[in-house]
């Protein structure tokens, strides 16, 4: 019995020994690694839209980014409409710069900036800072800030 346990021993080490061998591997090249992460990754697209607290139960990219824009441009579009003292001349419809930080702040800027709008664009503002943002938009897993125009259509009456 003890011959057969030191076979088995022995065979064991042996087996151990110049096994070792096939475990190596070659270690990447990590700038080689990171060169090729990088041509992977799309530049000019997010992995996802900003959450918002209304849109939060969409799983879809896309659904997310017309729930924000929506969003958006209704509660604008609304708030003018309901601010009689925002008075403008003669303007239909103005374009306005939407951002939103890395760090899920609202920013606002009529385009071209005008400094006869920013009584206006304190104001709207303000009324986008009620919109929880609950995560921002990502590109790979990292927060990232997003920005886009929107035409809002100014109504006034006379």
């Amino acid at each position: 019995m003890l011959f057969y346990q030191r076979i088995a021993f022995y065979g064991f080490i042996g087996i151990t020994f110049f096994s070792c061998d096939y475990l190596q591997k070659d270690i990447p090249n990590e700038k080689e690694l990171l060169e090729k992460r990088l041509q992977q990754v799309n530049w000019k697209s997010l992995t996802a839209y900003p959450v918002l607290a209304n849109c939060d139960t969409l799983e879809q990219k896309e659904a997310q980014k017309l729930c924000l824009l929506q969003t958006v441009h209704d509660s604008l579009q609304k708030y003018l409409l309901q601010e009689s003292h925002l008075q403008m001349k003669e303007i239909d419809t103005m374009q306005m710069l939407v951002g939103i930080s890395a760090k899920g702040e609202w920013s606002l800027q009529t385009q071209p900036a005008n400094s006869d709008f920013y009584q206006m664009e304190c104001a709207l503002l303000k009324k986008l800072q009620t919109i929880p943002v609950k995560e921002p938009a990502q590109k790979e897993g990292i927060p990232v800030q997003i920005q886009w125009q929107i035409p809002i259509v100014l109504s006034w009456k006379n």
